[in-house]
């Protein structure tokens, strides 16, 4: 994506939604599906069966739907008001949550998937304002974060 600017410009795409989409193959991969930053793959359920899950943003130019914070969550039971993100692999239900915090005029501008062989503590090293929780927690494999920069 572009340079954006730090203005709140009601022209700038934030981000107001993530999109789950679930494939048969790794060859039908959305071509604006979140990507991960260092060239691996993508696919959330990498490396434990399942569907292929891939994260795709939804983009607004409308402020007030634009989200401060994504959260995962890790849980045992089922949410129809979510999709899973580890459909087909068993084990816990994983789900992203947008949220927006009243007041603030932070929101996402771009986001991107950071796989790692040992726990981040601070994402700002990596050129990120936030993440999520580990999105493997409990599953093992590599972490898996999504990542984040505010406008």
């Amino acid at each position: 994506m572009a340079f954006l600017s730090t203005k709140m410009d009601k022209n700038v795409p934030v981000i107001k939604g993530i999109q789950v989409v679930y494939t048969s193959s790794s060859s039908k991969k959305p071509p604006n599906a979140i990507a991960e930053m260092y060239g691996m793959s993508a696919d959330i359920n990498s490396g434990f069966g399942g569907d292929y899950v891939w994260l795709v943003p939804i983009w607004t130019t409308n402020m007030t739907e634009g989200v401060t914070k994504i959260r995962s969550v890790v849980q045992m039971s089922w949410n129809s008001a979510y999709s899973d993100l580890a459909a087909g692999s068993g084990g816990d239900y994983r789900y992203l949550k947008m949220e927006k915090e009243i007041g603030s005029s932070k929101r996402i501008k771009s986001v991107g998937l950071l796989r790692s062989s040992k726990h981040i503590k601070d994402i700002r090293e990596f050129g990120w304002d936030e993440r999520t929780s580990d999105i493997n927690e409990n599953r093992g494999g590599n972490y898996l974060y999504l990542c984040w920069k505010y406008l």
